[in-house]
């Protein structure tokens, strides 16, 4: 008897996306692997081989081989927790899911056609514990969606892939036919023709793989509506239905661009098998020796389906739906609940279309196949058979529609079987959502105001009041709340503290209280929820039924029960508040009486340290007050030499001032701040501090105040430090040696300006001598010069006389 188990529903098992819906899982070894896994749900729709003239059925394999190493062989889709109830069972079996398909380079198995080139023959999935808890719908079978018409919400003018599909499932079968015809005899002719096959279906895979991030997206979306716990609240922001149909609209744009590109590339394969034909077909012994029986050509060359009847009813399942709308009346009826109505409702319309898709495809199939049981009525020889390729391509046409068709119902049934399944978690995971909530990632949250009700603070209290009073008492709390050496108190504080051990004994008592009550709580809400999980862990829909109208009986009576508790833990809770204001009450006065004089012994001596310290360290305040009156005497002189010089002594000033703010930066490191008032608030300190004699608590937190507003200044003074900055300030100040130069240099300026007015006196006197000299030859130049003009003159008066004589007319 034929065994096999069929991968088609629990798409939580589809680990890698190379394992297809279809595949085959046998209960035997590898070596009897069938050489093509068709898997098909509707009884046997399977090929024969090809290359079988006989049609021959597959082998029939008997028990003997329905093992492989001891292993256990399972159908994953039934894997649930319930399988695994005996944890021996879980710890000790190795569950294998064993997926065998065929590498062949002649495109035998086109249904599988995506796994043609993958290096592993064979994969086995090891399943653990951790396994079993991954969703449905996240794994699903994403070759299954492929094909795009398999997906809910697209329609028939979506159905944009069988213009690419269809004719390479054609070229597939007429290379079938050419080999029946022995055509394909030829080594180079086979070669090309097989690498074409090859070269397309490695762009059919290149094509799918370049739309896996669209495809992933949309089975995220569609995870996300299938899983109830995901926006069980109907987030705004979070539209999944939309969110899920621009996806759905992503990926079948992404996968009907991608084969637009290669379109052509089956029709060029046809178009070469059909020269091939042409050229070929007339040396082609099958059709030479039947060139007038055609049923025998039929049955030998064309006829490549199987031949056996086929069963093409519809996977009857008419309980999912009903039950569906019963979760929906359900649901509308719970408001915690009734928000899960949408999501399923979308569930709904998914089977609805998987069916309605069903009877297209059977239909459809139907009609092709009455086609293919028929033959060409033409007479077919060697001599007129390169007129008749177009018969050939009509039935391979036919034969192509029909494997395609079946694909998709392959797919649409490991669809239908994995959305069942996902139904059936759906349905359980309602139970979580009666008795928790889920948060805003859809993770379930166990606190529900029982499991975590603050009991943490109430105990922290209890225990902060033991610590409080043991100090208080100095760790001898324990003894006196067993009412031991209780003798040593006043009556005062002897009643106080036994009003204090009665009010503590009543708090631990309810602290005991309140932590029973809240675990008696988490206990019955887990007995609760087991309870409405094996309610909802049943297998027929009947018993679903009732096992989620049991169960919303629990889960009320569990919400009737929560609030009582819970009423009566914030009572307890609110007891356990008032006796803690009751109880540091009573501390409080204890506290005056017994923490005055203790404050009084820690200020005395706390004071009387800081006295000493501000003692040690104020002869160096002192020393430091003494060096900045001498530093700021020099540096005023130098500043009203610098006034009242004649002359420019700016490089003295500026060396001042680098020296200056030298020693000003070490004072600083002493102390910030006018030092001088600095220590006469130290000396007064000092003086005016009675310490030994002082009592009241006041007037040392007064003194404290006092001795604190200056010791704060000092405290952090380290003697060695403010010797040493005393050290550079006595090394840096050069201000008396600067005092000096300054002096030396206004007289050396005086002297040199003196003898230079001397110099120039000089020079004036010898310059006016000379000019005087030049004075008296410039007077005897010009004295001469007269005395030539006066003669002149007489001799030129003595001339003009004679003429004008001579020009008067004699008488």
């Amino acid at each position: 008897m034929k065994k096999y188990i069929y991968i088609i529903s629990l798409a939580a098992f589809y680990i890698f996306s190379d394992i297809i819906c279809g595949t085959q899982i046998k209960k035997n070894k590898n070596k009897h692997a069938p050489k093509s896994n068709n898997y098909n749900p509707y009884h046997n729709l399977k090929e024969s081989d090809f290359n079988n003239s006989n049609f021959s059925n597959e082998k029939q394999y008997n028990n003997k081989n329905n093992f492989i190493n001891n292993e256990k062989y399972i159908q994953p889709y039934l894997i649930n927790n319930n399988t695994f109830q005996n944890k021996k069972d879980i710890n000790n079996t190795k569950l294998t899911l064993y997926n065998e398909y065929n590498k062949t380079n002649n495109l035998d198995d086109f249904r599988n056609f995506n796994h043609e080139h993958e290096k592993t023959n064979n994969r086995l999935i090891e399943i653990n514990k951790s396994f079993l808890q991954i969703t449905y719908i996240s794994r699903i079978n994403k070759n299954t969606l492929n094909t795009v018409d398999t997906i809910y919400g697209v329609n028939d003018d979506e159905s944009v892939l069988s213009f690419f599909y269809k004719p390479l499932y054609s070229a597939k079968y007429i290379k079938k036919m050419l080999e029946k015809l022995n055509i394909l005899s030829n080594y180079t002719v086979q070669s090309k023709l097989n690498n074409n096959h090859d070269t397309v279906l490695n762009d059919v895979i290149e094509t799918n793989k370049s739309c896996n991030d669209k495809k992933q997206e949309l089975i995220n979306r569609l995870s996300n509506i299938h899983n109830s716990f995901y926006n069980a609240y109907n987030d705004p922001s979070k539209d999944d239905y939309n969110l899920y149909t621009l996806s759905k609209t992503n990926f079948v744009n992404c996968l009907k661009n991608g084969f637009e590109k290669i379109k052509n590339k089956p029709n060029d394969i046809i178009s070469y098998e059909e020269d091939v034909y042409k050229n070929n077909c007339k040396n082609s012994s099958k059709i030479n020796s039947h060139p007038q029986n055609n049923s025998e050509f039929c049955k030998t060359v064309t006829r490549l389906g199987s031949n056996y009847k086929r069963n093409w009813e519809v996977p009857k399942d008419n309980e999912v739906i009903p039950f569906i709308d019963f979760l929906i009346n359900e649901l509308k009826q719970n408001n915690n609940l009734k928000t899960l109505v949408p999501k399923l409702e979308f569930i709904k319309k998914q089977f609805e279309d998987i069916k309605n898709k069903h009877d297209k495809y059977i239909k459809m199939c139907k009609e092709k196949e009455v086609f293919v049981k028929k033959c060409t009525n033409t007479t077919i020889d060697n001599n007129n058979c390169d007129k008749y390729f177009n018969e050939i391509k009509k039935i391979a046409e036919s034969y192509s529609i029909l494997d395609y068709n079946y694909r998709i119902l392959d797919y649409l049934e490991s669809i239908r079987i994995t959305y069942k399944y996902s139904l059936i978690h759906f349905f359980k995971s309602l139970g979580g959502l009666l008795i928790n909530k889920v948060d805003s990632d859809g993770n379930i949250i166990e606190k529900d105001g029982i499991y975590d009700f603050d009991l943490i603070t109430p105990k922290n209290k209890l225990s902060s009041l033991e610590t409080e009073l043991n100090k208080i008492f100095e760790n001898k709390w324990n003894d006196y709340k067993s009412k031991k050496d209780l003798e040593k108190f006043n009556d005062t504080i002897k009643n106080i503290i036994l009003s204090i051990i009665s009010l503590m004994d009543e708090f631990k008592g309810l602290n005991t209280s309140m932590i029973n009550l809240r675990n008696d709580g988490v206990t019955n809400k887990f007995n609760i929820t087991s309870q409405i999980k094996n309610k909802l862990n049943v297998y027929t829909y009947e018993e679903r039924k009732k096992g989620f109208q049991d169960s919303l009986i629990l889960a009320n009576n569990w919400e009737t029960e929560k609030t009582k508790i819970l009423t009566e833990l914030k009572k307890k809770n609110e007891e356990t508040i008032q006796l803690e204001i009751k109880i540091k009450e009573l501390i409080k006065q204890i506290t005056d009486i017994v923490e005055e004089q203790k404050i009084v012994n820690e200020l005395k001596l706390e004071l009387s340290d800081k006295i000493k310290d501000i003692i040690g360290k104020i002869e160096y305040v002192k020393k430091a007050v003494e060096l900045k009156k001498e530093i700021e005497k020099n540096n005023a002189y130098i500043d009203e030499l610098a006034k009242k010089s004649p002359y420019q002594i700016t490089e003295y000033i500026e060396k001042k001032n680098t020296m200056y703010n030298t020693i000003k930066a070490y004072f600083d490191q002493i102390y910030e701040g006018d030092i001088d008032t600095f220590y006469n608030k130290l000396s007064s300190i000092v003086k005016e501090s009675p310490i030994d004699n002082t009592e009241n608590k006041t007037k040392l937190e007064d003194l404290k105040s006092k001795i604190d507003n200056v010791y704060n200044k000092i405290e952090n003074m380290k003697i060695e430090t403010v010797k040493s900055h005393l050290n550079n300030i006595e090394t840096s100040n050069k201000l008396s040696e600067t005092i000096l130069e300054i002096k030396k240099y206004i007289y050396e300026e005086i002297i040199k300006e003196l003898n230079k007015t001397s110099e120039d006196f000089k020079n004036k006197e010898q310059e006016l001598s000379n000019k005087i000299n030049d004075y008296d030859k410039k007077r005897d130049q010009f004295n001469s010069f007269c005395l030539f003009i006066s003669t002149k003159h007489i001799y030129n008066l003595f001339h003009v006389f004679f003429f004008l004589q001579f020009l008067s007319p004699s008488k």
